[in-house]
């Protein structure tokens, strides 16, 4: 540190100081702000994979309730079929 005093005698210690505190400021206000934007970036990364699965869940819900339907059909038949066999047999 010396040297650099002799070749830069404007700059006294204190300078050299302040100068040292500021870089260490800067670089940790750059390293929060890298970590907020990288939060934020996950945060919405992560909504998004939310969303996809919600949409998902909503595919398989609407299947599900169409199967329902299918299989409630497909009994109302049979019940039909089987009152038509049993008058059938009466006869």
């Amino acid at each position: 540190m010396e040297k650099r005093l002799k070749f830069l005698p404007a700059i006294n210690d204190r300078t050299l100081q302040r100068t040292k505190k500021l870089s260490i400021t800067f670089v940790i206000f750059s390293f929060l702000i890298i970590m907020m934007i990288g939060f934020i970036v996950a945060t919405l990364n992560f909504g998004s994979r939310i969303q996809t699965l919600k949409n998902n869940v909503s595919v398989l819900n609407s299947q599900i309730s169409d199967y329902h339907t299918r299989i409630q059909t497909v009994n109302t038949e049979l019940n039909f079929y089987k009152q038509a066999l049993l008058v059938m047999e009466e006869d």
